[in-house]
């Protein structure tokens, strides 16, 4: 981050959590005109279960505005709530019915965060908006995104969608510091968020399992077989949108030797399991691909061949992988990876720069 012109005026997205806390606390203290924002993501009626919420609850706009008020800055609500439903948690369960795992929260980064807020933040007069993610933005012009200082909290992963179009209108105040800087910075502060707790849930399952969520939203369960690649049953799921490729807990059976799924079949309700060796593949395939080098929609020219960095979930260690085949009309690439490494349908694919390391962009695995 560096110099500040002209008090330019920022929009800070607030989940009530330390690290947004104190990424409008770096702000102002650096000069800029911010404003905070907490989104509200669910219809009133659902806030019987509003404190079991881990982000998003009534409490937690209460401690965002807390902070807000500690800065003397403003402090808003905007209603996402049909945003929300529809990019996020309809997905969320179409995605399961097809037998795939997404992730909402890079689903929310991507439509909510970074697309609707950013998008209505600059509408009504903000120059850009700002988060608590551990990430940066490069400072010498170039808007390459990059990991957070702290690898052990690095969330850039989560942000490949990000691109030329929304990366110069983006700051990750935080990125700069160690998580246990953030809390010092914040006790310091006298902050009301100083010591709450981290979100690892997801934000609109309030009780019990993810799948108790899918089967009241009207996935049934639909009990099936669990074979091995020889088509020997083994047990029986109580419903694919139960369980995820890579998986090796709760198979709802014993064979004696660690089993993982390896592939979830809608068309006969089946799932296929196997050992280490058949969960992991070496050729992976991307849709949905973004470049963040590059403007929103464009591609480049010298995809195939090129040789990166590619992490398959969160905090994974990322492999090295060649690209293999690009299809830049349907927005499609092949990659070879180094090492077989588990590749959950559904699931977002980070690709780095094998050189310094920046996000050169993602797409999901398919």
């Amino acid at each position: 981050m560096n110099g500040v012109t002209a008090r330019r005026k920022v929009f800070v997205a607030m989940s009530g959590g330390v690290d947004s806390s104190v990424a409008a606390l770096l702000l102002e203290r650096q000069g800029y005109d911010i404003t905070g924002v907490t989104f509200k993501l669910f219809e009133d009626d659902d806030d019987a279960g509003e404190a079991e919420r881990p982000c998003c609850s009534l409490a937690s706009v209460e401690r965002a505005r807390g902070v807000c008020h500690a800065l003397g800055v403003p402090h808003y609500v905007m209603n996402f709530v049909a945003d929300f439903r529809d990019t996020v948690i309809d997905p969320f369960v179409r995605e399961y019915a097809l037998g795939r795992t997404p992730n909402p929260c890079v689903c929310c980064n991507r439509h909510l965060k970074f697309d609707r807020f950013l998008r209505k933040a600059r509408a009504i007069g903000a120059d850009c908006i700002a988060t608590g993610h551990h990430a940066r933005v490069s400072g010498d012009g170039s808007h390459r995104l990059l990991p957070g200082r702290d690898a052990g909290k690095d969330q850039s992963y989560a942000l490949s969608h990000l691109n030329q179009s929304t990366l110069p209108h983006v700051l990750f105040p935080v990125g700069e510091h160690t998580k246990a800087e953030v809390r010092e910075l914040a006790r310091a502060a006298e902050l009301p968020t100083a010591e709450t707790a981290e979100s690892q849930d997801i934000c609109f399952v309030l009780r019990g399992h993810y799948g108790d969520f899918l089967r009241r939203r009207g996935l049934p369960d639909a009990p099936g077989p669990i074979v091995d690649r020889e088509g020997r049953v083994l047990g029986e799921h109580r419903g694919l949108h139960h369980t995820t490729v890579g998986q090796r807990k709760s198979l709802g059976f014993s064979s004696g030797k660690r089993m993982y799924i390896i592939e979830k079949r809608v068309a006969d309700n089946t799932l296929v399991v196997g050992d280490y060796g058949e969960v992991c593949q070496a050729e992976v395939e991307l849709e949905d691909v973004n470049w963040c080098d590059l403007p929103a929609g464009d591609w480049p020219e010298d995809a195939t061949g090129r040789e990166v960095l590619a992490m398959l979930r969160y905090r994974q260690k990322p492999v090295p992988a060649t690209i293999t085949a690009d299809d830049a009309a349907q927005r499609r690439l092949g990659l070879r990876l180094e090492r077989p490494a588990v590749a959950a349908p559904g699931q977002l694919l980070t690709m780095y720069d094998s050189g310094d390391g920046h996000v050169l962009g993602g797409g999901t695995i398919c």
